[in-house]
Formats: C-alpha cells, sequence, structure tokens
C-alpha cells in the first residue's frame, strides 16, 4: 500500500501520555532531559503506530577558566591564550580573530602563542553543540 501524507497526521504526547496540541519546542535554557511520545495516525482508516518516544538532553557547556598573557608589543606574537572547558561530553576549543583568520580545534587546556587582536572563543563538545566567548588583546 501507498501512504499517502495527506491521510496521516502525528499526534505528540507528554512524558506521562499527556495530549498536547503541537509539536514539542524544547527550551535550550533549561538543562535536563525532556521526553516526548509521537504516534502516527492515519485520518482516514483510524489506525495507530506504536507510540516512538522522542527524548531531548539539553546541557551547559562552559568555558571554566581563560588564561591569558597579553603580547609585549602590539607587532609580537608573543602572547599566550589556555582555554579551559567542560560539559558532560569530551570539549574543544577553537578561535576566530579580528573576524578574519579561524583556528583549528585545541584540546582543553592547551595553551597557544599568540598576537594581539580581537578573539572570539568557541567551545564545541563531541556531539558539536557550543558555547562563545570574546577576549581582546592591545
Amino acid at each position: 500500500p501507498v501512504l499517502d501524507p495527506a491521510s496521516n497526521d502525528v499526534e505528540w504526547f507528554t512524558s506521562n501520555l499527556q495530549g498536547i496540541e503541537s509539536v514539542p519546542i524544547v527550551s535550550t535554557t533549561d538543562t535536563g532531559t525532556y521526553t516526548y511520545y509521537a504516534q502516527n495516525v492515519n485520518t482516514t482508516t483510524s489506525c495507530r503506530s506504536p507510540l516512538s518516544e522522542i527524548t531531548a538532553k539539553v546541557y551547559r557547556i562552559e568555558g571554566t577558566s581563560i588564561e591569558k598573557e597579553a603580547p609585549t608589543c602590539y607587532d609580537f606574537v608573543d602572547g599566550t591564550l589556555r582555554v579551559t572547558a567542560n560539559g558532560p561530553l569530551d570539549t574543544r576549543w577553537s578561535y576566530e580573530k579580528d573576524d578574519t583568520i579561524v583556528s583549528a580545534l585545541y584540546t582543553s587546556g592547551q595553551e597557544l602563542t599568540v598576537g594581539a587582536g580581537v578573539y572570539e572563543i568557541t567551545i564545541t563538545d563531541i556531539n558539536g553543540c557550543s558555547s562563545m566567548k570574546y577576549l581582546e588583546y592591545k
């Protein structure tokens, strides 16, 4: 049989199986685990699929410390930058300098030699979730 999208609908339920009106929206500001259920319903035959569990985990990735030592002169590349980050998964960090230069990924706690500029630091975990910080060296 051919599945006709026009005759199918999806119903949504909370974790305690209370029906909700529309697709749930998970806030990314509150950490935690959110579980919902979805069920496909054929509006012509009233046949229903088994419930499918959908779980969203919201967690915080934080730069726990940014250690820096400014370059001795604007033209010198003798400053240092070290970012330490944590989260529930393995974290890496990178930077964008002066809106033009994008770095490679570095491990948490790795120290770099840097020059003057404005640095946008991005901390990313292995799932691609990220957090940003800004830093300026003069």
